[in-house]
């Protein structure tokens, strides 16, 4: 993928479209300590009501080296099961991902922001974020998978977020391992 630089950035080169065109599957033991084929994975943050959705990883969920973070999305690894009926992996993984980890009903479908890099650490050396945004209906949103994490609305922020995604209460409804190679 090139160089790129820590922190949130916009898709202004394309790389979203080149990644779902150029995907590659591998296991994830050999990508997971692999610097040079970063993973790509989807997280989708969320606004329950007038916060966002944020949750606590317990030391049962598998990932040790995010055990006792808290996090403002969720996602998760993309498998080829994903994305056999479809042709964008990173989207397929991503509505997987949000269904499997939550119980939500979106007021909005999850729209692509951008990017997130972070070198600084062995978990994001590994990894590149695809952010999504997604506005729920006020209260809908609660953990799924309540041995792995916990979770609450709290952050705030919402308006800030959905005023720079461009994405309104009412528009659409959201329905529904292995790593991709960027």
């Amino acid at each position: 993928m090139g160089a790129l630089h820590d922190g949130f950035f916009t898709d202004g080169q394309g790389w979203y479209a080149r990644i779902v065109r150029n995907h590659a599957f591998d296991t994830r033991l050999s990508l997971e300590e692999d610097p040079s084929r970063k993973q790509v994975i989807p997280y989708v943050v969320i606004s329950d009501g007038n916060a966002i959705f944020v949750t606590a990883r317990k030391s049962t969920q598998n990932e040790a080296r995010l055990h006792g973070k808290l996090s403002i999305g969720v996602g998760g690894h993309i498998n080829e099961d994903d994305v056999r009926a479809e042709n964008d992996a990173i989207r397929a993984g991503m509505m997987r991902e949000l269904h499997e980890e939550l119980r939500i009903v979106c007021d909005t479908d999850p729209r692509f922001c951008g990017f997130i890099n972070d070198d600084s650490n062995p978990v994001g050396r590994v990894h590149l974020g695809a952010v999504f945004f997604v506005i729920a209906q006020a209260g809908s949103v609660s953990v799924n998978e309540t041995e792995k994490m916990d979770g609450a609305s709290g952050c705030p922020g919402t308006h800030s977020m959905a005023n720079a995604t461009g994405l309104r209460p009412g528009q659409t409804l959201c329905s529904t391992r292995r790593s991709v190679d960027g």
